[in-house]
């Protein structure tokens, strides 16, 4: 049987991958994986983790990590099959 899932794709500016895949983890994610300039995030489609969940998570560690940066959240949400 065919499963979906969600796929998000995060942009920050600056790109600390390290700083963010560490953070993305605690949402019990199905994968994550490190591009060139954005990181990609894999999420069971009926999870209780919604884009605005991670999205304030994401603006929280700004404040806290990035005061005098600029810290662009870009999202696209893909349902796709999986086995």
């Amino acid at each position: 049987m065919l499963k979906q899932y969600l796929n998000y794709k995060i942009f920050t500016q600056p790109f600390n991958p390290e700083l963010i895949t560490g953070f993305l983890w605690q949402f019990n994610l199905l994968g994550l994986i490190e591009e060139e300039d954005n990181v990609v995030i894999y999420l069971i489609d009926n999870t209780l983790i919604s884009e605005s969940r991670i999205k304030s998570g994401l603006e929280k560690l700004k404040k806290e990590k990035f005061n005098d940066f600029i810290f662009e959240l870009l999202f696209t949400k893909k349902l796709e099959n999986s086995l």
